[in-house]
């Protein structure tokens, strides 16, 4: 009778054993299926696919410095390979990035937290103001003023429109105190 027991005990174990297997996701399923949640770079990088609401890191394409002495770094992160409605909110570091208004195509937005505001930079962007971007919902039918303007037309020409892609293009004032790495960067996007 013991060994009977035991028999089915085993084998009801390797059954629902066999049943979490085939049901969880696991690790590589997440990451496949659902992209990464932090901005990176990649030469490899799938487009991304956005359905309804959602948190993505999006892909790094370009960055570049500038100022006299390299202290603002500049970057273009594709959020999708498609137009999406709206970018809704942007976060570094898992800190929600406080600006005035919506995400706008071509809307320069400057962040406002004191996290990230520090009036000693004399690098800033006014009133101590560390970061500021722009958002683009993969509509634009014309580049990014703001970067046009600041990388100039050798690294934004007038054809850099990222053609039904959604993007942001972000400008940092590197801060020891402050902003002194690259943050982690994500985005709140409704596809």
């Amino acid at each position: 009778k013991a060994l009977i027991q035991g028999l089915i005990a085993g084998g009801t174990s390797a059954i629902f054993g066999g049943i979490a297997a085939l049901t969880a996701k696991g690790v590589e399923a997440s990451r496949d299926n659902f992209g990464a949640k932090v901005a990176s770079r990649g030469s490899a990088n799938p487009r991304v696919i956005v359905y309804g609401e959602c948190r993505v890191g999006g892909t790094i394409t370009q960055m570049q410095t500038r100022g006299t002495d390299n202290s603002i770094l500049c970057l273009f992160v594709v959020l999708s390979g498609h137009p999406i409605n709206k970018i809704l909110r942007v976060r570094f570091n898992d800190t929600l990035l406080t600006v005035s208004g919506d995400i706008t195509n071509d809307a320069t937005k400057t962040v406002t937290n004191t996290a990230f505001t520090n009036t000693d930079n004399a690098n800033n962007f006014g009133s101590g103001r560390l970061i500021r971007f722009v958002g683009f919902d993969g509509s634009q039918t014309a580049k990014c003023t703001l970067a046009q303007s600041s990388l100039t037309t050798n690294f934004c020409p007038d054809t850099h429109l990222f053609t039904d892609c959604a993007y942001v293009y972000i400008e940092m004032v590197y801060d020891a105190e402050k902003l002194n790495s690259l943050p982690q960067m994500s985005f709140d996007v409704q596809g």
